[in-house]
């Protein structure tokens, strides 16, 4: 459990920061491929927040999901402008 708390963010930030994002840049550019990874991290976390699968059927609340994929969209924009900031991850 410990490890996966150390290895998982930073196998994360290598795939949204670097892997999506920079497959992105060269067509779309640094602004449009940070829109791109970070909707990929949003969406990707749903599973964090009251989405749940529940006898054969998906279970959730429409407005803390919004909320939650929002927030996650804006926690990776400030991800992405810190790796700019620092030019690493």
């Amino acid at each position: 459990m410990i490890r996966s708390m150390f290895f998982n963010p930073i196998g994360e930030e290598f795939l949204y920061r670097e892997v999506i994002h920079g497959s992105f840049t060269p067509k779309f550019g640094e602004t449009a491929a940070s829109v791109f990874d970070s909707l990929a991290f949003a969406l990707t976390h749903i599973a964090h927040f009251r989405l749940l699968y529940i006898s054969g059927s998906w279970h959730s609340l429409p407005f803390p999901v919004i909320r939650w994929i929002l927030a996650m969209f804006l926690a990776s924009q400030v991800f992405f402008r810190c790796k700019q900031y620092c030019i690493s991850i």
